[in-house]
């Protein structure tokens, strides 16, 4: 109910202590009349009215605020978070508002520098759409997020805090990855197989299976080569930036390539008949090392192959920048089926057989993806 504060005395203080505790309008006995008595009242009843509605609006935009289920935030200049709604604190995995502001903005992104990035952005436009990042989730790990803000400015024009919503793509990132990873394979399979088809000589297309599978993995060395009929390995193909860091004398490089015993970390594939990943060599309990001058391999994936239940060769790839994953060893086990698969420079047929073979054996790499959920 709208209050007007009717005194004998003119204290400001009094006044304003009046207006603090809820009254409207403040007159003085004796300096008031009917007229002023009446516009009193009504300008009571007005600003009840409004502080009424304001009061309304806030409960819904704060009901709003707290069941939208998209992260909403505030945050100020220094980076401290001023508000987050509970989808946001659920998304970034905190129990409460304040476990999250004393992390902080900062703390949330996994580079620092997408947000520095994204407020110079938004004082400048004044408004940013689609920006995309990564957050860091209290409990270390990460997800990729998509971010609508703009920045609120105060009357004088200074930056007074940044707000907008944040949703999560991390699927969608995901899926995009894996739709252009099986386009990737799928175009990589179909050339080996065209290529296949113009190739005099297996190491030909040795050749071409290596630096399709160094390409789709990032490898800088690898190697590919042969079972022998007596159980050791020869190597058929290195690639060239393995060959040139090897300070072997190339003399005796190209004796130890042949007639290997298979051991150690690279022999693991062949002995298990299966794809191995190792990212840390060096301390791999059946390491047994590298002859002198030969580059310290550093992240390794071998992949088998195979005829039937029987290893033949294998696939050899190292050096991937921050090591092999289970993805890689996913798309080396397509390409390796699709090499075994390949037409052969003595077994190669001819006519609609060769159109054919491409589309077919990019078919059947598609399906063993899709099959493993990618």
């Amino acid at each position: 109910m709208p209050v007007v504060a009717l005194t004998g005395t003119g204290d400001e203080a009094l006044f304003a202590e009046a207006l603090r505790k809820g009254a409207q309008d403040y007159l003085v006995k004796g300096s008031v009349d009917g007229d002023g008595l009446g516009r009193a009242v009504r300008y009571a009843l007005e600003r009840g009215q409004q502080q009424r509605a304001c009061r309304e609006s806030e409960a819904r935009y704060r009901t709003l605020f707290e069941r939208v289920p998209v992260g909403l935030y505030r945050f100020g200049k220094d980076g401290g978070i001023l508000d987050a709604n509970p989808a946001l604190l659920e998304m970034l995995g905190y129990p409460d508002c304040e476990s999250l502001q004393a992390t902080g903005a900062v703390g949330t992104y996994a580079d620092p520098q997408d947000r520095i990035r994204l407020q110079e952005a938004l004082e400048q436009a004044g408004v940013v759409r689609g920006f995309q990042t990564r957050l860091r989730r209290r409990d270390g790990t990460e997800i990729d997020v998509e971010d609508d803000a703009r920045v609120v400015r105060g009357p004088d024009g200074e930056v007074l805090c940044y707000e907008g919503s944040l949703q999560e793509i991390t699927d969608r990132k995901r899926a995009e990855s894996d739709a252009r990873r099986q386009s990737a394979v799928v175009a990589a399979i179909n050339r080996l197989f065209r290529e296949a088809l113009n190739c005099d000589t297996e190491a030909e297309i040795g050749q071409t299976c290596l630096a399709v599978a160094s390409k789709l993995t990032g490898s800088t060395l690898g190697f590919l080569g042969n079972v022998t009929e007596d159980n050791r390995f020869d190597v058929l193909i290195f690639t060239a930036s393995g060959w040139n860091a090897c300070e072997v004398p190339k003399s005796n490089a190209g004796l130890l390539l042949q007639n290997m015993e298979i051991r150690g970390v690279w022999g693991r594939p062949i002995r298990e008949k299966r794809s191995v990943i190792v990212n840390a060599p060096a301390t791999d309990p059946v390491r047994v090392g590298v002859p002198e001058g030969h580059p310290e391999i550093k992240h390794f994936l071998g992949v088998p192959l195979k005829q039937g239940a029987d290893v033949v060769g294998m696939i050899a790839l190292a050096h991937k920048e921050g090591g092999y994953t289970a993805t890689d060893q996913e798309v080396m086990d397509s390409v390796a089926a699709a090499f075994t698969e390949a037409p052969k420079p003595q077994t190669r047929r001819a006519g609609s057989a060769r159109e054919r073979a491409p589309l077919s054996h990019a078919h059947r790499a598609r399906l063993r993806l899709h099959r493993r959920g990618r």
